[in-house]
């Protein structure tokens, strides 16, 4: 008589943990209506800098996710490419700290980038490719979404 209880107890909790937590997967690949994996203008500019501090030191948990965010535009020099290469800053909110997101688009022009410090929204696909020994990342086929 005792161990009918106990047993449905088990059952009802064996229950509530398979249906209470999705798995993995559903976690990881939902995006948003628009498409986008990582949206990080809905962010706060800690939190915003965080995530690309993360994206840059474990770039793996990010290829292939579609990005938005919302920086600087600046020039960075690439050395592996010998050239300028397009990139948006971000900083946290005390500005004392700033991260530059390298970007790479389809119709790439560059008479036709903004004034350096020109804020953006972009967005574009996470990747990383390597030149020499060193691997880089950076958002590719990048649309500006806007600019002020």
């Amino acid at each position: 008589m005792k161990r009918k209880p106990i047993i449905i107890v088990l059952m009802l909790l064996i229950l509530v943990l398979v249906t209470a937590c999705p798995s993995k997967e559903e976690n990881t690949s939902a995006k948003s209506s628009d498409g986008v994996d990582i949206d990080l203008t809905k962010m706060s500019k800690t939190m915003i800098y965080s995530e690309v501090f993360n994206m840059v030191n474990s770039p793996n948990k990010y290829i292939g996710k579609t990005v938005k965010l919302t920086g600087n535009f600046s020039w960075y020099f690439n050395n592996a490419m010998k050239d300028f290469t397009p990139a948006v800053i971000v900083q946290d909110a005390a500005a004392c700290c700033s991260q530059g997101v390298e970007f790479t688009m389809a119709d790439y022009n560059k008479d036709n980038m903004p004034d350096v410090g020109t804020e953006m929204t972009i967005q574009g696909c996470f990747e990383t490719y390597t030149k020499g020994s060193n691997t880089y990342w950076r958002l590719k086929d990048t649309v500006i979404l806007s600019q002020t």
